[in-house]
């Protein structure tokens, strides 16, 4: 462990203003530099502790913007895989984070962002994240108090003032005519298994599909609701 001016070890927090890093860095400021690092002990077995590091990688990249390293720095975060077990993995993100990666492309290659497809990215159509409108009942829970929040808040943006007050009406909701909420592509939903588990060398060749998965995050979907209101 690197040791102070008075033989004392440093902390994590003091390695990077320690007069030794400081010194480091103004040495070889303007010299190329390549660099890999992992901290894989840290969340390999629970995704939950990932956060131990958050004030230390706040800690780098803060002096990497104070010392102008990222006016030339090609930065890159990232992580190889989700989680490896636990109830994470039966729920729709827990799926998503399973997915292998099968093709590659350079970073310094232009990517046309107006047709960007799970296709071109080599992502099979079972792990695509890309979202679809999805046909949700009317009556479902969720949709009327969707629908009610909407006509309680035109009639709050309505009634700020006493001249609104006079001018508007207040809304009653008459009707839901449509919903439809935004959820990763059926096929996704419905993967289960591949024929032959983790030994399978190609995930796509024999998908096993089941039940489609339930929405577990409701609250945080996006919903689209076609509604009607007396008077209007």
């Amino acid at each position: 462990m690197p040791r102070s001016s008075t033989g004392q070890p440093l902390s994590k927090s003091s390695l990077l203003t320690s007069p030794l890093a400081t010194n480091w860095r103004m040495r070889y400021k303007d010299s190329p530099k390549f660099a890999f690092l992992s901290h894989g002990v840290i969340s390999h077995d629970n995704v939950n502790t990932v956060g131990y590091a958050d004030d230390d990688l706040k800690a780098v990249l803060q002096m990497f913007e104070k010392d102008s390293f990222l006016n030339n720095t090609l930065l890159i975060i990232f992580a190889d895989h989700g989680a490896r077990f636990s109830g994470l993995r039966k729920t729709i993100q827990g799926k998503l984070e399973e997915s292998g990666i099968v093709t590659g492309q350079s970073l310094f290659s232009r990517i046309d962002e107006k047709n960007r497809t799970c296709a071109s990215a080599g992502v099979e159509d079972h792990w695509c994240p890309c979202l679809d409108l999805e046909t949700v009942s009317i009556d479902e829970p969720i949709v009327k108090e969707a629908a009610e929040f909407v006509a309680r808040y035109v009639n709050n943006l309505t009634s700020q003032s006493n001249e609104l007050t006079k001018l508007c009406q207040l809304l009653v909701l008459k009707e839901v005519k449509t919903a439809f909420r935004e959820m990763p592509k059926e096929a996704m939903q419905r993967f289960h298994d591949t024929k032959n588990g983790a030994n399978d060398w190609c995930d796509a060749c024999e998908a096993v599909m089941g039940a489609k998965a339930e929405n577990n995050i409701f609250r945080d979907t996006l919903y689209q609701v076609q509604l009607v209101t007396s008077p209007n």
